[in-house]
C-alpha cells in the first residue's frame, strides 16, 4: 500500500486503481499541496511504513528544515512510523535556508541527491551512519 499526505500523490494514484492507497487527512499547505497537523498526525501514528520517502525544504550540515511549523509534527508522525527514512533532496536543497528545523541526519537512513552534497553535509551524514546515493541519468 501508498500511504500519502500529499495532493498530487493522490492524483497520480487515481489512474492506477489496483494500487491500495491509504490518505492522511488534515490541513492543506497550499504551496506544497500537503496535508498536515493533528489529523494527519493521527492517522500516521495509526500505521507502520517499510519506507517512507521524505522532502525538505533545505539541507545543511545541521540538518533538515521545513518552511513551515505546522508541517514538522506530521513529518515527525510520518518518520516515526517508517523502517527506513529516505530523504529525496536536489541540488537546490544545499543552496536555501528554510526556518524550521525537522531533524538531524540521526534520524534518516539514506540520502538521494542529484549532486554531490557539500562536503560539511557528508561528513554530518557519514557521522550519523547516513548513506548517500547519487543519483545519475
Amino acid at each position: 500500500a501508498v500511504v500519502t499526505n500529499s495532493i498530487p500523490v493522490i492524483q497520480l494514484y487515481l489512474s492506477r486503481p489496483r494500487q491500495n492507497v491509504v490518505v492522511l487527512g488534515g490541513d492543506v499547505i497550499p504551496e506544497s499541496q500537503a496535508m498536515v497537523g493533528s489529523l494527519a498526525v493521527a492517522g500516521a501514528e495509526q500505521l507502520r511504513a517499510t519506507t517512507l520517502f521524505l522532502g525538505a525544504a533545505a539541507a545543511d550540515a545541521r540538518g533538515l528544515y521545513v518552511e513551515t511549523n505546522v508541517e514538522r509534527p506530521t513529518k515527525l508522525a510520518l518518520m516515526e512510523s517508517a523502517d527506513t527514512v529516505i530523504l529525496l533532496c536536489d541540488a537546490s536543497k544545499f543552496e536555501v535556508s528554510a526556518p524550521i528545523r525537522l531533524c538531524t541526519y540521526d534520524e534518516v537512513d539514506v540520502i538521494i541527491t542529484d549532486v554531490e552534497p557539500p562536503s560539511d553535509v557528508r561528513r554530518a551524514a557519514e557521522l550519523s551512519r547516513t548513506e548517500i546515493v547519487i543519483a545519475t541519468a
